[in-house]
């Protein structure tokens, strides 16, 4: 990323997600990831304005929550709360100047690194689905397993055969055959659990609302008038009037 504050001075961000005992690239150890530095394609310190950037970063939108970030001399080093066990998180930030790499003077600039760690950040949030989700939507998940079993329990238990169908059809599961509970409860739990996934990987500013659980035609906007008509045409009076 290159700042607008300073023409030419870039910004590259690399964070590694692994899963492993060890980590192969760099040193992490526990709950803590070491942020090794490079100024001009050489190592260097931590500047003031990298730990600046780490702890102004919403970590919780990436589903961490950050203990502290300490300068170690020859990295930063990061300590989060609650990481699991099996989870190592490594992280690269270099800044140089495109034009006059080793000969121009320049300051790190905070926000330029704060969007460059934020960018990486995003990016394998958008091309791991499950990873990187914030604790809200992890909290939002955790439901998903009994809002299925209820909303199957509806479609199953109807005597529609009509509505039965339609939901087959959104819920793209065969209707040539009988289909159980559980197998219709895992298919809606899939969908509600990825709209809440793309839903979380928007940026804050740019968020719609949630796209529909199933893909169909979105319904129109009634007027209330309209929507009370429309249940009750061709029916009785709902009110009588005493003579």
């Amino acid at each position: 990323m290159e700042s607008h504050r300073s023409p030419g001075l870039i910004v590259e961000a690399v964070i590694a997600i692994s899963e492993h005992s060890e980590s192969l690239c760099f040193r992490s150890s526990g709950n803590k990831t070491e942020v090794l530095h490079f100024k001009d394609f050489s190592p260097s310190s931590v500047s003031i304005a990298s730990l600046n950037a780490l702890t102004s970063i919403d970590w919780r939108s990436y589903g961490l929550t950050l203990v502290s970030a300490v300068d170690q001399v020859d990295h930063a080093l990061i300590e989060w709360e609650s990481l699991p066990p099996y989870l190592h998180i490594d992280m690269v930030i270099h800044c140089y100047h495109k034009q006059f790499p080793g000969k121009c003077k320049y300051q790190p600039d905070r926000h330029l690194i704060k969007k460059g760690v934020k960018l990486a950040l995003d990016d394998l949030k958008e091309k791991h689905t499950g990873l990187l989700l914030s604790a809200h939507a992890v909290k939002i998940c955790s439901y998903a397993p009994d809002l299925a079993s209820s909303i199957a329990g509806i479609i199953l238990s109807s005597n529609d055969v009509k509505f039965q169908s339609k939901c087959s059809l959104l819920l793209e599961l065969s209707q040539s055959q009988e289909i159980g509970k559980q197998t219709v409860e895992d298919r809606i739990k899939e969908k509600i659990i990825s709209v809440i996934e793309t839903n979380d990987r928007k940026p804050e500013k740019i968020k719609e609302a949630a796209p529909f659980l199933f893909e169909d035609d979105p319904p129109q906007d009634l007027d209330p008038a309209d929507l009370y008509l429309e249940e009750h045409e061709g029916g009785d009076d709902v009110f009588s009037f005493p003579d």
